[in-house]
């Protein structure tokens, strides 16, 4: 899997629910010449176990690597996190890029994760940076819609460019290098990820939601989780929401934790737009 760039071989890993993610990271691929990269979905079961299980044979081919996640409650996943500990890689020294995106309400210590995992995994992390996406629950508060927007993306492309030309002249990132801290009150509070609604009335049986479930925690029958334990996996991604052709599942805060939810940690997010941010370091 992989694109050329002269000589270099390009593979990309992204955990993308909703696309933004993806979108990112394809567009950074494009900026370092490879316009149509194949991508390893770390959103699907399969292709994420094939990334632990057999990550010598993913990565024997490839010079440079481009690994992206989202950010919920200013981290990367944590299940992603303990994979990762769990299953231990090692790159033999290859070049990563870094990227995380979240939904406009700030970043928290998710690149600072998501670096320190590569590294020690053996990648040699040449760049990092933090993109804004559209967040998962924009159908309830109208937040970074539409995001990556082309201004995004165009940076995204020139970050991209930027590793291509100065590939030689970059030093290896380590954690302390990384900028970012968790908002103080999603340090105080627990993650409890919104759970989507299921309007089954809607349901015409198409089973998209099973299969596009990232954490397979759908039944196949019943359309509900599969059990209590399932519940507690659900990481209020939406893609089931946005994926499905019938709107037979919503994201739904009820009205006292909508409106908590809002005062305390969405309100600015709403106005205020953040911008992407890069990092590098030339020797």
């Amino acid at each position: 899997m992989g694109g050329i760039l002269g000589q270099t071989i390009v593979h990309t890993a992204s955990f993308s629910p909703t696309g933004t993610t993806r979108a990112v990271v394809e567009s950074i691929s494009s900026g370092l010449g490879c316009n149509e990269p194949a991508n390893l979905d770390l959103s699907d079961t399969s292709e994420r176990e094939q990334f632990f299980m057999r990550f010598d044979q993913w990565i024997e081919p490839a010079d440079i690597f481009l690994i992206g996640m989202p950010v919920y409650f200013g981290k990367i996943p944590h299940f992603l996190t303990e994979a990762f500990k769990g299953n231990p890689i090692n790159a033999r020294g290859k070049s990563a890029i870094a990227v995380v995106v979240y939904g406009n309400k700030g970043s928290g210590i998710a690149l600072k994760q998501l670096v320190s995992l590569l590294n020690a995994s053996n990648f040699q992390v040449i760049g990092a940076a933090a993109f804004i996406g559209e967040h998962s629950l924009s159908s309830v508060f109208p937040v970074a819609l539409g995001r990556p927007d082309e201004h995004d993306l165009s940076l995204a492309r020139e970050f991209g460019a930027h590793i291509l030309n100065t590939q030689g002249k970059l030093q290896s990132l380590q954690e302390i290098d990384i900028p970012g801290k968790r908002d103080t009150l999603l340090r105080m509070t627990p993650p409890m990820p919104p759970k989507p609604q299921l309007h089954l009335e809607r349901c015409i049986d198409c089973g998209i939601c099973v299969q596009s479930c990232p954490m397979g925690i759908i039944d196949i029958e019943t359309k509900r989780y599969k059990n209590r334990a399932a519940e507690k996996l659900c990481l209020g991604c939406m893609r089931c929401v946005k994926n499905c052709p019938q709107g037979a599942r919503l994201a739904y805060l009820s009205p006292p934790l909508k409106y908590l939810t809002g005062k305390l940690f969405l309100d600015a997010a709403v106005t205020h737009r953040n911008e992407p941010f890069i990092i590098t370091k030339e020797i």
